[in-house]
């Protein structure tokens, strides 16, 4: 995928699926109750810091509930750690970025 020309887009986080019935949001779980719980679950707002009410999405509460275990994931947790999955994308960027710039390998 990092040999495309467009953007690399990084699935930062599995579907989170411990929302509660009652904070679910997507009509589609009211619409079929107990078969579908809809698409909320891939909705949460992405951690970017380990603190604060939406963990750095926003000063406000989050429209949707951030699970606790997010914090694992936020941004601020992984930028300190040079062995995260976002330090690899971001090493795996820097090589594109010299290929395409140093007349490397064309991509059609």
């Amino acid at each position: 995928m990092n040999c495309l020309v467009a953007s690399l887009v990084m699935r930062a986080l599995q579907e989170v699926n411990d929302i509660p019935d009652e904070q679910r949001q997507d009509p589609t779980l009211r619409r079929n109750p107990g078969f579908d719980v809809g698409r909320d679950g891939c909705r949460v707002p992405l951690p970017w810091s380990t603190k604060g009410p939406a963990l750095g999405f926003g000063t406000a509460e989050p429209h949707l509930p951030q699970p606790g275990w997010m914090v694992h994931h936020a941004v601020s947790t992984l930028d300190a750690d040079p062995d995260s999955t976002l330090w690899l994308y971001r090493r795996a960027l820097r090589v594109r970025r010299r290929l395409l710039a140093g007349g490397g390998p064309q991509l059609a």
